[in-house]
């Protein structure tokens, strides 16, 4: 504090008076204001504590000042919520559910500390849905939106702490990003998390309890943890984990590094022979689930493209399912380049899943654009459409130098991984400004509220791209084949050959 020199004399007797009260005050305030640690303190703090069998939780809760009083979880968990209480005038009280929500005015007024119980187990069997809790073989998969309750808000910004304590010879795992500061417990501490106060609005990363084997791989720089859950698998454990380390490689030489410093990989056995499904959920952390069938073998895991899709989920920002085209149109267009770079398809095999796609991302009748347009098509073949435009635009603007992934790369270093909620304007303009010219943003502006239909068969001609029966032939002399080479280019390889060989 900056210290002052009063000059007493020109003070009168009244004013020296007043100016005795005022420092009086001001030493009270000094002494009532809590300075923050070296670590910001979080607005919303919990500690989770399991029982034996990990399927019942006490939660213990602090909850700061000036948040809604309304308190909730996610919808369809609140019947699994018991016990609610708070803590004020040196007891504890409790409060009854009004509708599917407990309103509790000292929460809002001068923060409060509050606790409850959770039924996991009973909720896993009642819900059964992976969004909020599912039991699955020995385990339950849930997310932390669905157990932690919490003031209804949005309002992002604020630091959420997350401890959970577990019974040794219990298994716990989750996607939720690790709590990083000077404090952070030893490893033999319990697990501490963190996430931010607006991630609990949308999804959220798994967390996994029960029985399942769980390793780790590491990368560079990332740590993914994977689990695999009960169930026969054809194919080995190594091959589990060389098919997943080898896709994170590809993603990791896609965009400067792997998007996450942590993730969790889990693997789901069912009914089948190959990779079947496979979903990537953000915000507070990252997490990818993926059904391998019983039966697939090293040859279905070598074909896989639902894994790569995934990765690079995690390479962009979580958005409002109102923008969701824009994530899955670049995961669907990208793909395929990344799997060709790798050498494990061909150019020919690359283009020919687009080309079936590409038709049914037009707009159809009643359209009202991408943004308000919400129906299959529209949003993972609309939003390939859309990027095989922003594709061409940058490489003809840019003299062929830079492209797409240029401006996703850079949404990435931006920040903009699926651990962050964005705005889809703040992540084209990340895009844009890693390019140095605006093209996602105007090309948006253009395809958000109005039909905009792709003329498929000019692009084909100047890209070189033909179609002969079953076969797909390449003009390496059309107008623009540089493009089209430039997208399959090899990993390591920086340049072009001026004659480039006419594949097939």
């Amino acid at each position: 504090m900056a210290s002052a020199t009063i000059d007493r004399s020109s003070i009168h007797p009244p004013a020296l008076g007043r100016m005795r009260i005022l420092i009086r005050v001001l030493i009270l305030t000094a002494c009532l204001i809590r300075f923050p640690s070296s670590s910001a303190s979080p607005a919303w703090e919990y500690r989770v504590t399991l029982d034996e069998q990990g399927t019942q939780m006490a939660v213990d809760a602090h909850i700061a000042a000036g948040w809604p009083m309304e308190l909730t979880v996610d919808a369809g968990a609140e019947p699994f919520v018991r016990d609610v209480e708070v803590f004020g005038n040196n007891r504890w009280t409790r409060i009854p559910p009004r509708g599917t929500s407990w309103f509790i005015p000292l929460c809002a007024r001068r923060g409060c500390r509050l606790r409850y119980r959770f039924d996991l187990e009973r909720a896993a069997h009642v819900l059964d849905q992976r969004r909020l809790a599912q039991w699955i073989g020995g385990a339950i998969i849930s997310t932390p939106s669905t157990w932690l309750l919490r003031p209804w808000t949005k309002k992002r910004g604020a630091a959420v702490k997350i401890t959970i304590r577990h019974p040794k010879g219990t298994r716990l795992v989750t996607g939720i990003q690790s709590w990083k500061d000077p404090d952070a417990p030893r490893a033999s501490d319990p697990k501490v998390y963190r996430m931010d106060t607006g991630d609990f609005y949308y999804a959220t990363p798994y967390t996994l309890m029960g029985d399942f084997q769980l390793y780790s791989l590491r990368l560079a720089d990332a740590n993914l943890r994977v689990a695999i859950l009960s169930g026969e698998l054809k194919v080995s454990t190594t091959d589990i984990l060389t098919w997943i380390a080898r896709s994170a490689s590809a993603i990791s030489k896609t965009f400067g590094g792997f998007p996450q410093r942590e993730a969790l990989i889990i693997i789901m056995p069912v009914p089948g022979d190959k990779v079947s499904f496979g979903m990537a959920v953000g915000n507070g952390g990252a997490s990818v689930i993926l059904f391998v069938g019983r039966h697939a073998g090293t040859t279905a895991l070598a074909h896989d493209w639902i894994l790569i899709h995934e990765f690079i989920h995690c390479a962009q920002p979580s958005l409002d399912s109102n923008d969701r085209w824009f994530k899955e149109g670049v995961a669907t267009w990208l793909e395929p380049f990344i799997r060709a770079r790798a050498g494990w398809i061909g150019e020919e095999d690359a283009w020919r899943g687009l080309l079936k796609g590409f038709p049914k991302g037009q707009p159809r009748s009643r359209d009202r654009g991408l943004a308000n347009t919400h129906t299959w098509g529209r949003t993972y073949w609309g939003g390939t459409l859309f990027c095989l435009n922003a594709e061409l635009e940058i490489r003809r603007r840019s003299n062929y130098q830079k492209g797409l992934e240029d401006a996703l790369r850079g949404i990435k270093k931006a920040g903009g991984h699926i651990s962050e909620h964005w705005t889809l304007e703040r992540t084209l303009a990340a895009g844009d400004n890693a390019i140095g010219m605006s093209v996602l943003s105007t090309l948006y502006r253009k395809w958000a509220n109005t039909p905009v239909r792709t003329d498929l068969a000019e692009i084909q001609e100047t890209l070189g791209i033909h179609v002969r029966g079953r076969r797909l032939h390449f003009d390496p002399r059309a107008p623009e084949a540089v493009i089209r080479r430039r997208l399959i280019l090899p990993f390591g390889q920086s340049t072009i050959s001026k004659r480039a060989p006419n594949h097939r």
